[in-house]
């Protein structure tokens, strides 16, 4: 039996590890494997986000430079915020798609009773041998595992990787949004800081004239 080690949407995703497998002719080959203990990075914190300013509902007309700065800092550190999540959701649904092909080829005929190298440690391995390669051990989360065979099993991580393609693209589209939002707040940035120095040149050329 197989155990594979899924990388959690929502919550997490896990770093995996090499194992080096050896067909029928003896031949070595590497596996991006989802096999055994995981090394998890938490995605909270990045996704969902947390609770913004809404600063759409702000007239950018009516704000000095100093003020549009501050909006244009606030929204650049949310694009910065949605970005880091689109990042972390792209090595989610990677990592569901590897384990979807590592399932596909350890599952296959030619690959009964295959032989394999198990990663004990950052260093050591250890022999062993695929005892039934249609049966999987799927952690569906906070370390409870499932019996799955490998249909099942790929259809679990199908699931997950269209529920991150609607999330990536829910992301995305948010990130296009502040985009455009901050290129329009340094356009005012900019007519504000001119308006200003033609103003103070005015008012200049006002009191050369008044002496």
């Amino acid at each position: 039996m197989s155990f594979i080690d899924p990388l959690l949407s929502e919550a997490y995703y896990s770093s995996y590890n090499k194992t080096t497998t050896h067909n029928r002719s003896g031949t070595s080959r590497t596996v991006q494997s989802c096999l055994h203990k995981p090394v998890r990075t938490a995605l909270r914190n990045v996704w969902p986000p947390g609770p913004f300013t809404n600063v759409y509902s702000v007239d950018l007309t009516k704000l000095g430079p100093e003020q549009l700065s501050a909006v244009k800092q606030q929204f650049d550190q949310e694009l910065q915020h949605f970005t880091q999540s689109l990042q972390a959701l792209n090595m989610a649904r990677s990592k569901f798609t590897e384990c979807i092909q590592d399932i596909k080829s350890l599952s296959s005929p030619e690959n009964t009773q295959q032989k394999l190298l198990v990663p004990a440690s950052a260093s050591l391995y250890l022999p062993g041998t695929v005892a039934d390669n249609n049966k999987f051990m799927v952690d569906i989360g906070t370390g409870y595992y499932v019996d799955k065979t490998a249909e099942e099993a790929i259809v679990f991580y199908e699931k997950k990787v269209t529920k991150l393609n609607k999330e990536a693209l829910q992301i995305q589209n948010i990130i296009k949004e502040k985009s455009q939002y901050s290129l329009a707040i340094e356009e005012k940035i900019r007519q504000a800081s001119l308006n200003r120095h033609q103003e103070l040149a005015k008012q200049q050329e006002a009191a050369g004239t008044a002496k």
